[in-house]
Order: structure tokens, then sequence, then C-alpha cells
């Protein structure tokens, strides 16, 4: 859920990564505000990720995290990853370029150089969590297109 209270995409977030639940807090009370606004002027949902999942309801159930990966690997789908590595503190918005039962290769982009594509090899074990299908994957299609055709 964003801010402004639509949905900006589908998040896998490994359990041992959540510090800590809060519920009934003001914050959620506004985000649930929010989300009806959302809905009465049909932003809700741009991205129809509640029609995609109603159309995969399989990608709901068993191992989610190898479900999104393999969700985004097939259809060469940018994704946005963060790592144990680096705990929060940066992720990796790029294309799934091998994907296997251990590991996965991630070409990246820097958003701050534009240069060329970055190489990141993850095993699986390290991904904290895998953010797609939603604005973070519209934008990064769109910079793969215009600034990375090739690939």
């Amino acid at each position: 859920m964003g801010r402004d209270g639509k949905i900006n995409g589908l998040i896998v977030i490994r359990i041992s990564s959540i510090q800590a639940v809060i519920r009934q807090t003001d914050y959620l009370t506004t985000v649930s505000e929010k989300t009806k606004v959302a809905h009465r002027y049909h932003y809700f949902d741009v991205w129809h990720v509640q029609e995609f999942l109603d159309e995969h309801p399989e990608i709901t159930s068993g191992n989610l995290l190898e479900n999104a990966l393999q969700d985004s690997y097939t259809n060469q789908l940018p994704v946005v990853i963060g790592t144990r590595k680096y705990k929060g503190a940066d992720d990796f918005t790029g294309k799934i370029a091998q994907l296997d039962r251990i590991q996965l290769v991630l070409h990246y982009f820097n958003e701050h150089d534009l240069s060329s594509l970055w190489e990141y090899q993850v095993l699986l074990a390290q991904v904290d969590y895998l953010r797609f299908r939603g604005t973070q994957m519209a934008t990064g299609q769109q910079i793969f297109a215009d600034i990375f055709p090739e690939d």
C-alpha cells in the first residue's frame, strides 16, 4: 500500500526479517481512509494486482518467494530485491538473468549511474524481500526499454 492509499505492487518478505508488527495505529487508520478515496476515484489498483492474483491463485500457495521469482524470471519482468547483506540499506532493481534452486543472477541498474548494467549473484537464502508486479516493475521496464534495450 502506498502513502496515497493505492496498491503499489506485490512484496514477499522473509518472516525472519520482520522486526515488529503493530496493530491499530493511527497510521493504519489513515491508510485505510486513503484506500477509500483511492477506490472512489479509481486509482486503487492501477497495476491490476488483484486481477493478476485472481487469475494466478497458485502464486499465493507454497513457497511465495520461489513463486514470485519464477513468475518474474519467466515473464522477464523487473523486480526489486533486498538482501541480508545490505539489511534494508540498499535494494536492487533489475531482471533475473539466471535462476535455480540455490541462487539467482540479477542484471540491475544503478539509477545514479546508468552507464551500464551491473550483475549481482544472490543466494536465495539471502533474499530478505522481493517487490514485483507494480510501480517499480513498470518503471524498471521503462528504463530497460529506453536505456538498455538490448537486455
